[in-house]
């Protein structure tokens, strides 16, 4: 199965500091993990990207080059940030635009041999899109749908994304189609929407029944078909906790497991609804996140931590970066972990009174420091 995912950072002491009321994160020493030399970054330091850019735009440039996704196709790492999405033909190369102004929305950047898939916000709705390999410019239209899209999953074969469509609570509605496109297929509608993937041709999805009412029926980790049918129960909500973070591997489905807002626990469960089982954690801490990248499922902390789970060992600290992680900013290949990481300072900077004449600094001169580092999985 394809994936992507999730990074970290834990050692952040000396990394920050204040400049004129402007929020600026600097380098610092990682007291985690170190970059390795691999195959695919070879010469290259262990970096994959490794670039600073100044900016004279920086309330613009603050979140502009920050590496939001990134895939792996062959030997070629593609990354998305908010002005399109680029490839880097080898570590340390310079970074080559793909599709200008593509800026996947939404966690909805991913790969498979057929190529880049990911959805563009147009002006009347949404475009799901394609890009096969080798190829440039804005790709292939495989979709127009309407609705705000959450994710975008794939197992090769089938792209499978929800919207939220209308209503409060909001309706939502889960949406297939074949990787090279074709007839778009409503696989379920309901309330709130879910956390799912998909693997083999199988959707697993945490949430409410499809067509069952929030007050009717609990929450349930369930199956359902790519093709379309009916749903399977694999698990059902106990003493007020739920599912979420759905991620589908060959080892079987895992999930965390959730009280309101709070994340209590990670745990796994086979395809069928067998062999339920926690996942111990030891001193790590609860990921706010699970990715499946090549296989390997990581535990993703806010803060800036990657730890590789297994129900047969304790978790492992993958990767740390500077700035905070969110799924589709780590990718794997092997025995290789990609991590994004980002840091923006402001480097000059003035003071105006505008606010009510009291002196407010304006910072007219920035630097942004995104790298994409390459770290040992276990």
């Amino acid at each position: 199965m394809y994936g992507r995912w999730g990074w970290n950072e834990a050692c952040k002491a000396g990394g920050m500091r204040t400049a004129l009321l402007f929020f600026a994160v600097v380098a610092a020493t990682a007291c985690g993990p170190e970059p390795i030399q691999s195959a695919l970054c070879d010469g290259a330091g262990g970096m994959a990207l490794d670039e600073v850019i100044e900016s004279s735009v920086p309330d613009e440039s603050q979140f502009t080059y920050r590496v939001e996704q990134i895939e792996i196709i062959g030997d070629s790492v593609h990354f998305a940030d908010s002005l399109g999405i680029h490839t880097l033909e080898g570590c340390g190369a310079e970074p080559a635009s793909l599709a200008e102004d593509a800026r996947p929305f939404n966690d909805s950047l991913v790969a498979t041999d057929a190529g880049l898939a990911w959805v563009q916000n147009v002006s009347e709705g949404n475009e799901l899109r394609a890009l096969p390999p080798g190829e440039t410019g804005p790709g292939a239209v495989l979709a127009v749908y309407d609705g705000y899209t959450h994710d975008l999953r794939t197992d090769g074969a089938t792209l499978v994304w929800d919207a939220s469509v209308d209503g409060f609570p909001d309706q939502e509605v889960l949406l297939a189609t074949e990787i090279d496109g074709g007839e778009v297929r409503t696989l379920a509608t309901g309330r709130y929407g879910w956390s799912f993937d998909i693997d083999d041709g199988v959707v697993y999805a945490a949430g409410y029944l499809p067509g069952v009412e929030p007050d009717v029926g609990g929450r349930v980790l369930f199956s359902l078909s790519a093709a379309g049918g009916e749903p399977r129960v694999l698990a059902r909500e106990a003493g007020g906790q739920h599912f979420t973070g759905v991620v589908a591997t060959e080892d079987g489905i895992y999930f965390l497991r959730a009280e309101g807002s709070d994340i209590r626990g990670v745990e796994r469960i086979g395809t069928d609804g067998s062999g339920r089982e926690s996942i111990d954690l030891g001193d790590a801490p609860v990921p706010d996140h699970l990715v499946c990248a090549d296989g390997h499922v990581y535990g993703v902390v806010l803060s800036g931590e990657v730890y590789a789970l297994s129900t047969a060992r304790a978790p492992e600290l993958v990767a740390t970066t500077q700035a905070q992680l969110y799924p589709g900013q780590v990718a794997a290949r092997g025995d290789q972990v990609l991590v994004a990481d980002y840091a923006w300072e402001c480097l000059e900077s003035h003071t105006e009174p505008v606010d009510h004449g009291v002196p407010t600094p304006i910072c007219v001169r920035s630097e942004t420091q995104r790298s994409i580092r390459v770290f040992e999985a276990p």
